[in-house]
């Protein structure tokens, strides 16, 4: 049996935000374009234009890699695994490492000691973060957080935690027949 189990989406904030800063970014390079050829002969002015258009090009490149980790976001419970996919982060741990006994259903509002504070090696933007972090508990967490009041803190054998922002993962777990194998 395998289920896939939802993730809540990023909000609109946070993909305006993005937009926000692709335009503030695209705003500011052609503003050092219209700067660096002003009095400028037409002749060369042109001549810096495949320098603008290079970085449109790395701003494109920098932005769609930032949207493929916020849609990449996946959770698919088998019978003897978990397989987490956010971003350009993924694991497949076994169900035998997963404790749900010990797991929390929580607003980081409210608990805010488990809520990341450092950035080891993942992504974060305002209302997005995946990847690896260091929770203000010190727990080492692999993280996919796009709604902090509805998240599983789901501790592990493998010496961290996972920190995601869906609440039908708790319960798939704890379904009766969904028992680890060892």
């Amino acid at each position: 049996m395998t289920r896939s189990i939802p993730v809540i989406p990023p909000s609109r904030y946070t993909v305006g935000f993005l937009y926000v800063l692709a335009i503030g970014f695209s705003g500011f390079f052609v503003y050092l374009y219209v700067g660096s050829t002003d009095g400028l002969a037409p002749e060369k002015a042109r001549a810096q234009l495949p320098g603008l258009f290079l970085m449109f090009g790395l701003l494109a490149l920098a932005f769609s890699g930032i949207w493929f980790a916020l849609h990449r976001r996946s959770l698919i419970l088998t019978e003897t695994e978990l397989i987490f996919r956010t971003g350009f982060y993924g694991r497949t741990l076994l169900r035998s490492s997963l404790r749900p006994e010990s797991a929390l259903e929580v607003s980081l509002v409210d608990r805010r000691d488990l809520a990341p504070r450092w950035r080891t090696n993942g992504i974060g933007i305002p209302g997005f973060r995946a990847g690896w972090f260091r929770l203000r508990n010190n727990d080492k967490a692999l993280v996919l957080l796009t709604d902090p009041f509805q998240v599983i803190y789901l501790p592990t054998t493998e010496g961290y935690v996972l920190l995601v922002s869906t609440t039908a993962l708790l319960a798939a777990l704890r379904e009766p027949g969904a028992a680890t194998t060892p």
